[in-house]
């Protein structure tokens, strides 16, 4: 076709044509160009490790969501709340020592959380789940780094991201906020120390660095982590050789990451010692060596193996019902064992470099988790249930993440000798060959089952563990009416201070710490201070009193006990008639010795000042203010009545009275 006749027919178009190919080149420079589905398809084939990786932690962060949003604060969670919000932002705040541990990065995290919005669970877990998100995705850069993007590093990575040991120290709000930076700072530290052995970069050895000092802030088990790197580099980054020649090899090319590592860790254990000491707390000898024995074999056997098979399938709750210890069935820890024991054989077996990496993960239980427990916290008696306590192992899995990849999987970069000898085994060979190629045919096969068997299980015991934890929404319950008691009660009200109930705070941390004052005065924050008025003990003359009942709902504090005959008649006739200067009031029944709380309505004419009461044979001084009021005295003993004794020339009116406990009755506040 001629030049000419296709200019003709260019010149021929309808108007409508060329406004229809005008609006459609206006569309695509508004709009861009036709989504390029295939071109998506391919970046995703080519990026298929990137993308399993991201699937893995995006499903992570929704279970995980999913499973703090029915949890709550519990025990510690409220001591260091209160002591952060008390406290000012010094050095004496950041070094106090808790229960052993020295984490200064946790004590600054928590004392700005608990001033933008205290008890608040949203915020709080919020910040928890993002590090959890964090801690994965370093995660998966560090197996990418090591190991380069291979399919395989998803099965650590699901391993890491699901296993059950990280979960019931996750629910635990100061417990995870201690152990998730440590794990971030596990992964991130190891990820910049593999990239500077490679290359040298004075950058990824201060990054290695920074995420030290990151770990030790926030839990002391980071004392071991410049060991953990060091293993590692001398057994798997120095090429092939013994791990003897590896150490001398790391020794001599990486000296300067040694010394400042060296420098770090002995800096930070100083200022430990020097806090533990000034705390008057101290490390112990583990009151005998079966206790210490008998730990490490029940964490080992019932705790460790089973989780890293992704039990332990079964949970003995704690009285607050929202922790557990792992309570696995006997069949299933020896299941577990002899699963343990042949992933080792056949890992060894196939590759024997992969004993280094099980070594490097003993190391690390024995030094991180048993070692600070067996010297700081065990009690004869105490080695089994301390033995099934998973928030132990919580770093654990970190390590065993790691340690799984370097067992199975050869470092990028490097070629051990083992490695070539399987690549030797590969090349063309007739009947041995193909052996070798059903072998690892029938090794994948099982790898697989294994993995499948993991995430079944994995995803059983973390449903068990909520089924056996339903207090977090009860908490959460109680501390909502709490709040809203606050926010809506008068200023001043008198409230009868208690033990909070110890499903929320043990009364082993002390009356300063578990009473309501303290756990639930601490909402009296700015336009909210001064709310209450809190008494200790119901002494005297108090009108208006209320209490908390156990659904953190504001209540009248009434008696629940016997109560005093009803005298009928106007005015002053409905008082117990005073003769002689005493007043004898009698109950309708026999008291109970466990009526331990008197409560009178009374009207005083006379100038504040105490009176006599005998109850029980029992002499007591009773102050009261004049005018009706009501008050309070505790007493002791089954008795039918008691007597007002020496008033003489004052007269006091008694209306009513009445023996018991004091008990949150009526209609609440609001």
């Amino acid at each position: 076709m001629s030049d000419s006749s296709m200019s003709g027919t260019e010149g021929s178009a309808s108007p409508i044509s060329q406004a229809g190919a005008l609006a459609l080149r206006e569309d695509e420079d508004q709009y861009g160009t036709e989504f390029d589905f295939s071109a998506t398809v391919t970046w995703i084939r080519q990026n298929v490790v990137l993308v399993g990786g991201l699937v893995i932690i995006i499903g992570e962060i929704i279970w995980k969501a999913q499973f703090l949003s029915r949890m709550f604060f519990s025990q510690d969670d409220y001591v260091n709340l209160d002591i952060a919000i008390k406290s000012p932002f010094n050095w004496h705040y950041l070094s106090l020592i808790g229960a052993g541990h020295f984490y200064p990065g946790l004590r600054a995290v928590t004392w700005v959380l608990a001033r933008v919005s205290l008890y608040d669970w949203g915020l709080d877990a919020g910040v928890a789940l993002a590090l959890v998100a964090l801690a994965s995705l370093a995660a998966l850069r560090l197996l990418r780094t090591l190991f380069g993007d291979r399919p395989a590093i998803l099965v650590p990575l699901a391993i890491y991201a699901l296993i059950p040991l990280t979960v019931p120290d996750l629910g635990w709000w100061w417990c995870a906020m201690e152990s998730l930076p440590f794990q971030l700072a596990i992964f991130m530290s190891l990820s910049a120390h593999v990239r500077y052995v490679r290359t040298g970069s004075r950058g990824s050895l201060f990054a290695a660095s920074v995420w030290l000092v990151i770990g030790l802030l926030f839990f002391e088990k980071a004392i071991v982590l410049a060991p953990l790197l060091f293993l590692i580099t001398a057994g798997f980054l120095m090429g092939p050789g013994t791990w003897l020649g590896g150490v001398i090899a790391a020794l001599r090319r990486h000296w300067r990451a040694w010394l400042i590592y060296g420098a770090i860790t002995a800096s930070y254990i100083v200022v430990f010692f020097v806090a533990l000491r000034a705390s008057g707390q101290q490390a112990q000898v583990p009151s005998s060596l079966s206790a210490a024995g008998g730990f490490a074999w029940t964490i080992t056997k019932d705790t460790l193996t089973t989780g890293a098979l992704g039990g332990p399938w079964r949970w003995l709750p704690l009285a607050d019902q929202q922790y557990a210890l792992a309570a696995p069935p006997t069949a299933t820890v020896l299941f577990a064992g002899l699963v343990a024991a042949a992933v080792l054989v056949v890992s060894i077996g196939r590759r024997f470099v992969a004993w280094r990496a099980w070594a490097i993960l003993i190391s690390w239980v024995v030094c991180a988790d048993m070692a600070p427990v067996i010297f700081g916290r065990l009690l004869a008696g105490l080695q089994t249930v301390l033995g099934l306590e998973t928030r132990y192992l919580a770093d654990a899995a970190c390590v065993l993440a790691i340690c799984v990849g370097l067992a199975f999987l050869p470092v990028a970069g490097t070629q051990t000798d083992e490695a070539a000898a399987e690549a030797g085994q590969r090349a063309p060979g007739g009947h041995r060959a193909s052996a070798v190629v059903s072998h690892e045919q029938n090794l994948r096969y099982a790898a697989s089952a294994l993995v499948a068997i993991f995430v079944v299980s994995s995803i059983w015991s973390v449903h068990t563990y909520q089924n056996s934890t339903p207090g977090g929404p009860v908490a959460k319950t109680y501390f909502a009416n709490a709040k809203r008691a606050v926010q809506l009660a008068r200023p001043g009200t008198v409230v009868l201070d208690q033990y909070m109930p110890q499903r929320y705070v043990e009364g082993l941390f002390g009356k300063q710490e578990a009473v309501e004052s303290t756990v639930i005065g601490d909402l009296e924050q700015g336009k909210l201070g001064g709310k209450f008025r809190w008494v200790g003990t119901a002494e005297g003359t108090i009108d208006g009193m209320y209490m908390f009942g156990p659904d953190g709902k504001l209540y009248p504090a009434v008696i629940a006990g016997v109560y005093s005959v009803h005298r009928s008649g106007p005015g002053f006739k409905a008082c117990w008639p005073e003769r002689k200067g005493r007043v004898a009031v009698r109950f309708r029944s026999r008291t109970d010795v466990y009526d331990w709380m008197l409560h009178l309505e009374y009207i005083w004419g006379s100038s504040a000042g105490p009176v006599t009461l005998w109850y029980g044979g029992v002499r007591h001084e009773l102050a009261l203010q004049p005018g009706t009021h009501n008050g309070y005295l505790g007493v002791f003993g089954n008795v039918t009545h008691f007597k007002v004794v020496g008033l003489g020339r004052r007269h006091l009116c008694v209306t009513g009275a009445e023996a018991g406990q004091l008990v949150a009755y009526g209609s609440p506040i609001p």
